[in-house]
Order: C-alpha cells, then structure tokens, then sequence
C-alpha cells in the first residue's frame, strides 16, 4: 500500500511537471499582498472538516489585523476533494499566482503529494490535519512542517488507553489507506505484550455507505473494543450503523482521532460514550486558549471543534514566526520555525524539533459525555493527558 502511494504520487507530479517549473513565487522581494494557498477538502469525506479549518484560520487572521509583514493577507480557498491530483493542481496554480506559503491538507496521501510542489518551488508547507508518519519521517522535507499530531504519538496515547481499559480482544476497522494500515500495524507487537488478541480488521473504500458486512464480522467476533482509524464523514456513517445494529452493547468504540464536536454533532446523543484522542480541546487551560475559544464564540455562537483548533494554532505559529523575521525571505522563515517555541500555544507548551520538522506537545485524550445545555450536541471531555516526553520517539536529519 505504502508502495502504491508512492507511485500515485510520482504520477500526479509527472502530470503537472510542466506547469512546476513556472510556478516559482519571488522570494525575498515584498508583495503588495502575502499570499497563502490553502489546500484543504471541503468536498468528499473529510469536507466535513473544511469549514472547521477555516474558521480557525479567520480567528488567527483577525487577530493580526489581516496582516504580516505589514502587508494584507491574501487567502486562496482551495478544494482538494481529498484527491493528490487535485491538491497537487490547485498549489501549483497558487504558487504560480505569488502565493508564498502552502498550507494543507486534511488527506495524508493529499499532503504527501503537496510536499513535493513545496520542495520543488521551495515554499513553506504548513500540515495540521495530516497523521501520516511518513510525513515528518521517512519522507521529511526541508520544507514541511507539521503542527499537529503524527500518527506514531497518537497511537501511543491508544495502547496507553487500551492497556488502561483492560481489552482482551480487540476488532480493527478504518480507512483503506497506508497511513490507517500502518498506525494499526505499528502496535501489533505491544498488543501482543498486553495479552491482547486481535478478533479481526476490516479496512475499506473512503467514502464508503455500507458498512453492513464489516459490522457482521465485528459482531461474530463480540471483541471487547473496536479501534475505528476512520475520521469526519467516514466515522459518523460507520457509528451510525454499528450503533444501529446494537454493536455497542457489546462492544466499545473508540479510535485514535475518530470522534470530535464535529462528528458529535452528526451523531447527536448517541456518540455519548466513545472515547478518542483529540488534536486539541477547549478545555486546555491557558490565556491564549481562553482567548481562542471567546473569539470563536463571539465569531460563529459555538466552541470551536478540534480541526478549527489545530487550523488556527498552526497558522497563528506561522505568522507569528514570519513576522518576527521581518524578511521576505523564505529560507529565513524556514530557519526561524524549525528552532521555535511557544511556551503557551492553544495546546498547551509547544517547540518545534529541528530534526524532522514535527511540533511536539502533550497529548490528549477524550470521552463523549452528555451536554445538558444541548442534549443533541455531546460535549469532548478530557479524561487524560499524556505527557510529551512519553509519545514521541529520536528522529534524524532532515534529507
């Protein structure tokens, strides 16, 4: 699978190989504008995320005034479908149009692809809602950095929760993508030290409607916990239907980031119950977090939801590294991110490793609980927090 990706993505490249070459923004001479291309779905199975991400990246903007380096920003929305191809695309359009930053995606394989156009134009490429370990591993760039979480510190926090629960057996169901495939094959060997019997996996088609003959196994199978690698859309419609059938009676579900407010409000009362890790939460108690979360509200009537979280937190880190440069010149940027730190980010003490390009914080883990000012709109409660020194692992050079 990990092989297949590859391949897809030298095809998406070779594609638009031609356009690539004359897609190189002036770096180091001021603009009338600061462009940034966003590249994120807002379309397809992780649309359901688009909105959350930019919202948080108009709460970053505002509090800047609109503006870095004395210029105004200027935002491209882009809808990438959750597809490499169109990522790699609507980034190369942008940068062909002055946009100085590249920030996306939600899609691993999509992320994956938009670090090549990065490395190729030498622009700065902010993830915040990409796992995929390869990311800041095996396939780190100079040029890309992530602000969230990577899939290997993630499921850390998961066997953490697993071994705490006591599971005997357990059921895999996600995505039939490398990054969802690898994470659940990168704890085999500490469910086997736990005594923990896998009953089973199924890994489907995104966007999948029918998860019928998956939940039929699962059911044969009466593991204790069912680990679901799925996200956004593909995660409401997969609880829905377990939920439907009574699976949950048997069995309990949870995931490394399958639930959060946005999947609680599709799934209203019923999600109450499941437990996931989260990228962020409102209830990180800092004076920058407390600020964030009285903006969105006043903003949109709402708290915001994890991917409204991490969107805002990578973006506001970015500008504020830009603008303390006070340069143009992209390489400057890259320098000053790579070494920088924020004592108190929205989730909570957070540096930059120089090495591979990956934020590291606390990690966070959360239960569904009912929500009384809104009972069809659950609440993520905190129920654990691991420290940083315990999920992530030494890394090298950047290539």
């Amino acid at each position: 699978m990990r092989q297949a990706i590859r391949w897809a993505s030298a095809l998406v490249l070779g594609a638009v190989g031609g356009a690539l070459a004359f897609a190189q923004p002036t770096n180091g001479v001021p603009q009338d504008t600061f462009k940034i291309a966003v590249v994120v779905p807002f379309s397809g199975v992780y649309g359901i995320h688009g909105q959350s991400i930019r919202r948080g990246m108009e709460i970053a903007m505002e509090e800047r005034g609109g503006k870095v380096l004395g210029k105004p920003l200027e935002l491209t929305w882009n809808d990438d479908d959750s597809k490499p191809q169109v990522g790699v695309q609507k980034a190369t359009q942008a940068i062909a149009g002055g946009a100085q930053v590249i920030f996306g995606s939600v899609s691993s394989p999509v992320s994956l692809a938009l670090m090549s156009v990065a490395a190729q134009n030498k622009v700065p490429h902010i993830v915040t809602g990409s796992a995929d370990d390869r990311i800041t591993g095996s396939d780190r760039s100079r040029y890309t950095f992530r602000t969230a979480n990577p899939y290997n510190m993630e499921m850390r926090m998961t066997m953490g929760y697993i071994e705490a629960a006591g599971f005997k057996t357990l059921y895999a169901i996600g995505p039939d993508v490398g990054a969802a495939r690898d994470a659940w094959a990168g704890i085999q060997a500490d469910l086997k030290r736990a005594g923990v019997t896998v009953a089973g996996e199924s890994f489907l088609p995104l966007g999948t409607n029918d998860f019928s003959v998956a939940v039929d196994k699962i059911m044969k199978s009466a593991p204790d916990g069912v680990i679901s690698f799925f996200t956004g859309g593909d995660s409401v419609t997969f609880t829905r239907q377990a939920t439907a059938v009574g699976l949950r009676n048997k069995s309990k579900l949870f995931g490394p980031t399958a639930y959060d407010e946005t999947t609680n409000a599709a799934l209203g009362a019923s999600a109450i119950g499941l437990q996931s890790g989260v990228r962020y939460s409102k209830e990180v108690d800092n004076a920058s977090n407390r600020r964030f979360v009285a903006a969105y509200n006043r903003k949109f009537k709402e708290d915001p939801p994890v991917y409204a979280g991490i969107a805002y937190n990578g973006f506001a880190w970015l500008l504020d590294t830009i603008d303390a440069t006070k340069s143009w010149d992209r390489e400057r940027w890259i320098a000053a991110f790579e070494t920088s730190k924020r004592p108190e980010s929205v989730q909570g003490p957070e540096e930059m490793r120089a090495c591979d390009h990956q934020a590291i914080h606390d990690g966070l883990w959360a239960e569904v609980v009912a929500n009384p000012a809104n009972p069809s709109n659950p609440l993520m409660k905190l129920a654990k927090t691991f420290p940083a020194a315990r999920l992530y692992g030494p890394c090298g050079g950047v290539k």
